[in-house]
């Protein structure tokens, strides 16, 4: 590798090229995460008609969740007893 000093075109006036913050790199990872998760619950709900899965708790009790989502596609939650 040959590394070369000089104009850099992806540096202007000695700045870097903005970067997604660690924080919008998180919200999307979590954001496929939760996708995933809910493909593959969907994909078990077409071949069973029971599915048991576990989630932490704050991600359960978030108003715009997982439970939230698959209600709203019709599916029945129930908590066990």
């Amino acid at each position: 590798m040959r590394l070369q000093t000089g104009a850099n075109p992806s540096r202007r006036n000695g700045t870097r090229p903005a970067l997604p913050s660690r924080q919008q790199g998180l919200a999307t990872l979590d954001a496929r995460i939760r996708e995933q998760w809910l493909n593959a619950v969907r994909t078990d709900l077409s071949e069973r008609d029971t599915v048991f899965a576990t989630l932490p708790i704050a991600k359960l009790l978030d108003m715009e969740g997982v439970l939230t989502v698959l209600r709203g596609e019709g599916f029945t939650v129930k908590a066990t007893e």
